[in-house]
This record gives structure tokens, sequence and C-alpha cells, in this order.
């Protein structure tokens, strides 16, 4: 584990403390914003040993176990109205999934006629879509020219915000996208009416009513972006943003006690209102 000092995105070493020493899963950090890009993360960097402690089984089988299993109905409707999204720019093709966990989309992608790759880092979760018949690699995103392939799509669903380094991994994908090809980068962003009212009572509380500020900066998402800050990295590694579309969470896969989940369900209703919802997917075509 390292300090960082710079900014991710444009090297600044303009940073902004948000919040200090927040404790989760073991690490303690500071979450800082960059002043002059605006990008969020978590000022540290963790290592190969940490980040595979991090995304151990338990991670998938107790943490995250709504997310990934018990809910696969539910995320099988989600990724089947994204596949739409996905076939309403580029014809059925080869698709390659970056964190394709269990395969849930994978699954979905090769119901649509797709010739499907998914590459997970977690071996529980690579084997789990394996089992399905689907073709996962077990491996990291780095070099990923070394597939010797390039992809007419490439998805990205709740992967920058993990990954330690956004800005490189995004510029590693524009290697393996054909000439004008597309990519679909999702994530949760801060520019939500779920996370301004989090931190709106964080601050008017001076700091004292943390946790549901807190629970949107968790350890495993390194960075934290805003509509126009993810907007900027795909720029910046050579794509160009055709649409933007926001979603809903899903209070079914949201984590909590009843009262939380009904908080939660209750602002994403009135963040549909003023199309300020949590959930944020850009549509990018390659340069």
């Amino acid at each position: 584990m390292k300090k960082i000092c710079f900014c991710k995105s444009c090297n600044s070493n303009s940073l902004k403390i948000i919040a200090k020493d927040v404790f989760s899963f073991g690490f303690t950090f500071d979450i800082v914003q960059c002043e002059k890009c605006k990008l969020r993360f978590r000022n540290i960097e963790l290592d190969l040993e940490e980040t595979q402690k991090i995304y151990s089984d338990n991670y998938f089988l107790v943490e995250q176990k709504d997310y990934f299993f018990n809910q696969a109905d539910f995320k099988k409707k989600v990724f089947e109205e994204r596949m739409k999204l996905v076939q309403k720019y580029s014809q059925k093709g080869d698709l390659l999934d970056l964190g394709s966990a269990v395969g849930v989309f994978l699954e979905v992608a090769k119901n649509f006629g797709w010739n499907e790759t998914g590459i997970e880092i977690s071996s529980l979760a690579s084997a789990e879509a394996k089992n399905k018949g689907l073709n996962s690699l077990n491996r990291d995103f780095k070099n990923l020219d070394q597939l010797e392939k390039i992809f007419d799509v490439i998805t990205l669903w709740d992967v920058v915000d993990h990954s330690e380094k956004p800005l490189e991994l995004l510029k590693e994908v524009r290697k393996i996208v054909k000439p004008n090809g597309y990519i679909f980068v999702e994530t949760t962003v801060i520019d939500s009416l779920m996370f301004q009212g989090a931190e709106m009572l964080y601050d008017f509380s001076g700091n004292l009513i943390k946790k549901p500020f807190l629970k949107g900066y968790p350890v495993h998402h390194s960075n934290y972006y805003s509509e126009n800050s993810l907007r900027n990295d795909i720029e910046k590694a050579g794509f160009e943003v055709k649409e933007s579309v926001r979603e809903t969470f899903g209070n079914q896969i949201f984590a909590g006690n009843v009262f939380s989940k009904f908080l939660f369900k209750t602002v994403e209703a009135f963040s549909k209102i003023f199309h300020k919802e949590i959930v944020c997917i850009l549509v990018a075509r390659a340069k």
C-alpha cells in the first residue's frame, strides 16, 4: 500500500480532503478530490496482495452475496435492458465484459447472439461463469493486447470505480476495440441525489452523521466519479462519448436493514424526477 499525492487523472497535486481517516474493511484512508479535474478517490493505492484480499471468496459469498447470487433474476433483467442499449449502437459480434464476475451479463450477451468473453480477477467467480458454459478468463486487466483479439464492444459494468488506475485501464481497453467500436462504462456517481444528500447531511452535522455518507466510499471503490469526471477520463483514453444514461441502483441489491432500504428506495424515487439517479452509463465510440 502506498499513499497517493497526485491526481490519477490529471496528475495535479492540488488535492482537497473530503473525509479524513475513513476506516473500511481493515484499511484507513482519506477521501480526496482533485481541485483541477474534480475526480475523487481514496488516497491509498493497494498492491496486488491487498487487492486479492479484498476480493477473496468471502467478498462474493458473504459480503456481496445479495449482489452476486441472491438476486440473479433481477440482475438478469437489468442486463437485458443494457443489452438493448448495446444493440442500439452495435450489431452482434465479439463482446468483452471486463469484471464479468459470475457471468450473469455474459449469459445474457450469449443469449442475445453475441460471442461472449469475460475477464474476471476472482478465480471463484470465473469458475462459476465457466460452469455455466461461458467463456470467462481468470486474469487481471493488464496487457489486454496479449489477448490477440479486438472486440466490437467492451463493457465495464461497475469496474472503473474499483480500478487502482482507471485511466490506464481505459487506455488498455482502447487498444483492443475495433475502429469505431464501442465501450459502455457504468458506475455509481457522486453527482447523484443520493450522494449529494448524504454529503449535505454529513457536512451540516459537523461530520457527526457519517454512516449514510461513508457507505458510498468503501475501500473496494478506489475512485468516486461524477458524470463529468468519468467523461473526462473516457475522452482522454481516446473515445468520444455519445450518450449518457442514468439508472436507479435497485433496492433489491442494496445492502442494509429494512429502514435503510426504505430510505434508499425513497431517495431513488425522487432521483428519477430530477434525473439524478445514482447509476450512470456512458456510451463511447473509439476515435
